[in-house]
């Protein structure tokens, strides 16, 4: 049951919005050698703890850990592919706490199971939930959690207050102040 460490490690952020920027400034306190992340810009925030803006390539090469906090776009859709999981370190976990579709689930089993990659947690899967008899289901390299972060009482109120602003704006013909694009 031992693993790697995050100290002294690479640890790569693909999506540094607002969730893979508070993952950034987590990340600090567990002494990582190095901070990489993607986004469409240098995020001012991430650079000043340190934060390397690479592309989506480079840290699949050089992260012993990524995390994939992007949100889910035409874009983004399957940003982990066979070939970023095949080019990962061996030694290397993945870590996907932003849509299943930003991940090659099937290429993502084979290097698993082939432990051509060392683990993965996967707080997000395609489908969800997954069928009992998925093949993620049984590997004994992965971690499966619900994607359950909203599942507090302070953010179901808060996510129905972004609702209802949302559906007060169309009704006066603005912008919707919280839209989502999928």
């Amino acid at each position: 049951m031992c693993g790697r460490s995050i100290k002294g490690s690479v640890v790569g952020i693909i999506g540094c919005g607002n969730i893979g920027t508070s993952i950034a400034e987590k990340l600090v306190n567990f002494k990582v050698s190095q901070l990489l992340y993607t986004s469409r810009s240098e995020k001012p925030a991430v650079k000043a703890i340190g934060g390397q803006l690479v592309t989506v390539d480079e840290l699949m090469e050089r992260s012993d850990f990524v995390v994939v906090a992007a949100a889910l776009n035409e874009d983004t859709k399957f940003i982990v592919s066979r070939e970023r999981i095949a080019a990962m370190k061996s030694n290397a976990i993945l870590v996907n706490i932003g849509r299943g579709q930003l991940v090659d689930q099937d290429a993502l089993v084979e290097a698993l199971r082939e432990k051509r990659i060392r683990g993965a947690g996967l707080d997000v899967m395609t489908p969800e939930p997954l069928p009992l008899d998925h093949p993620l289901m049984g590997l004994d390299n992965v971690l499966l959690l619900p994607h359950i972060g909203t599942a507090t009482f302070e953010m179901e109120e808060e996510m129905a207050m972004m609702t209802t602003q949302n559906i007060l704006a169309v009704l006066d013909g603005c912008p919707m102040p919280n839209e989502v694009f999928f």
